[in-house]
């Protein structure tokens, strides 16, 4: 038989067993679990003491990681909390988050078995103060699956980055796929929810085709932004009635939802093209991110809009590699355009590009780490001459089986490194888990992050880490990256019949999900004893400090 036990040299608690029986050839295994201690070298004395008198003693030493992590320099943790179920079937998946002038953030995803549905996903929303206290927590429901859709299109990190929207009075929006009295066929949702109580102020459902509502078309919307005067959405539709598919873009009136207008822009005709992000520049053009299904690889397009009309301004194919996409889009001050572009295949990258505004290439790069598919970028957040980019990473010699959540900030103007963030847990069975971050907000000196923690198959100990400095070091650099560009002629087609389905055809409830099993609690807090279970995954949220 084999006996296992773990010995926490960064928790300097001595491991005492007695009493045991090993059984003839037989074994007897432990863990070294330094964890992601910031000091050096640690060391433990191991005693065997056996046949009543005789003892074999060992000293080990080692660290919690290698020489090259250092501890983050730019900032401290105000706050770190877990969100999430606590049964073994509970997972939650990040979609975007948001905040508001007072400091409240919103966040938003898909959750499984959060309430009494425990085939398909529901969609949950939350707020949380400034502080770090739970206001409320809402979710979306029906019989049918229900979820904001994942750019990934591998279930792999929940929905868009980008689905979750504020207007200029503060009031949320809300964007997803719900089945359409089926799971072969979905509506678009777009919700529009009071901040102060997370109650429903409208509700409404997108279809390409009023007139049919067949399983034949579908509609998944990804990105949404709100305006004064306009809510604007991207992604995916078929129109039968034109015959086409491809990336949608619709207009609806901000007071109660009234649909304005609906376009297809199909780049790739008989590919199922996508939008999934989407942002309005300084200048007035609205820029759209996605994938281009003919290439399979990125697609960007930039269009005139009002609240009548709109036409594309250029459109562009970007040649990432296989299942590469724009995920994520954000402008700056000069109305330039940065994505976060998810390079897929067999190796995957951390990568962005940066497009001025009338579409052409100005600047890429990418952070190099350890070769695999751990690395993939989720969000990106222009604030004033600063460019922050998140998401999932793998860094030589730490957590290169999962991957841990990655904070670069760049220089706007040409994306050169400013410096660089790496959030650890360990390696060890009861330490390993990934992070990845989904959203980005700057609130003066305050940096909130949003995203998912995933524990191992042995991990319902730790959900929490510690940050350390991405240091760029011989293996680990930021390099130019220079996607190859084309220009594609497409047009913004206008969709006849698609619009707004009047009554509850998915059937959907919106509701409360206090008195569910649901938990929210310091990200230090969740382990074995507070309902940590093993390969479970909940959302994180993250609040730090930052210094100059």
């Amino acid at each position: 038989m084999i006996l296992y036990c773990t010995l926490e040299l960064h928790n300097k608690i001595p491991l005492v067993m007695s009493d045991e029986v090993v059984a003839p050839n037989a074994s007897y295994e432990f863990h070294l679990d330094y964890g992601p201690i910031y000091a050096g070298d640690r060391s433990a004395t191991v005693s065997i003491a056996y046949n009543g008198t005789k003892t074999f003693s060992f000293t080990v030493v080692g660290r919690g990681r290698p020489a090259a992590a250092t501890q983050f320099s730019h900032g401290t943790e105000v706050f770190s909390k877990i969100w999430g179920g606590y049964g073994n079937s509970q997972d939650e998946m990040p979609s975007a988050m948001v905040t508001d002038a007072a400091g409240d953030i919103y966040f938003a995803g898909n959750g499984k078995s959060i309430s009494g549905d425990s085939f398909y996903y529901d969609i949950f929303i939350a707020k949380v103060d400034s502080a770090g206290d739970l206001v409320w927590q809402m979710r979306y429901s029906s019989e049918w699956d229900d979820r904001m859709k994942d750019p990934g299109q591998n279930d792999e990190s929940g929905g868009s980055a980008q689905s979750l929207a504020i207007d200029p009075s503060g009031n949320i929006y809300l964007t997803a796929s719900v089945g359409n009295g089926a799971n072969s066929s979905y509506l678009g949702l777009v919700m529009k929810i009071d901040p102060d109580d997370g109650a429903e102020i409208w509700r409404k459902y997108w279809f390409p085709d009023t007139a049919r509502l067949t399983y034949t078309d579908a509609a998944d919307p990804y990105g949404i932004i709100a305006t004064a005067d306009s809510v604007l959405l991207t992604g995916v539709a078929r129109d039968n009635t034109i015959g086409q598919v491809g990336v949608f873009v619709a207009n609806l009136n901000p007071a109660d939802g009234a649909h304005r207008w609906s376009r297809l822009i199909d780049p790739s005709p008989g590919y199922n093209d996508r939008g999934f992000s989407i942002a309005l520049a300084p200048n007035g053009s609205l820029n759209i991110g996605g994938w281009y299904g003919s290439g399979d690889t990125g697609f960007a397009c930039q269009l005139n809009y009002t609240t009548t009309d709109a036409t594309v301004t250029w459109a562009k194919t970007v040649a990432m590699g296989s299942g590469s996409n724009l995920n994520c889009v954000s402008t700056d001050a000069s109305s330039n355009i940065y994505f976060s572009a998810d390079r897929r295949g067999a190796s995957t990258y951390f990568s962005i590009i940066k497009l001025a505004a009338d579409g052409s290439f100005s600047a890429g790069k990418t952070f190099t780490g350890a070769s695999g598919d751990n690395h993939a970028t989720k969000v990106v957040k222009v604030v004033g001459d600063s460019v922050y980019l998140g998401g999932r990473y793998s860094y030589p010699g730490l957590d290169t089986a999962s991957g841990d959540a990655l904070l670069l900030k760049l220089s706007a103007a040409d994306l050169s490194y400013q410096w660089g963030g790496l959030y650890y847990t360990g390696v060890g069975p009861a330490t390993v888990c990934e992070h990845h971050i989904k959203g980005i907000s700057v609130l003066g000196d305050n940096l909130v992050l949003f995203g998912q923690v995933y524990t191992g198959s042995m991990n319902y100990h730790r959900y929490f880490g510690h940050w350390y400095n991405a240091t760029v070091v011989d293996d680990v650099a930021l390099e130019d990256y220079a996607p190859s560009i084309a220009d594609v002629s497409v047009s913004a087609q206008v969709m006849v019949n698609a619009g707004l389905v009047t009554g509850s055809t998915n059937g959907g409830v919106y509701e409360s999900l206090s008195g569910y099993n649901i938990e929210y609690q310091d990200a230090t807090a969740k382990n074995a004893d507070t309902n940590g279970v093993n390969t479970d995954g909940d959302i994180f949220l993250m609040k730090l400090n930052m210094q100059p």
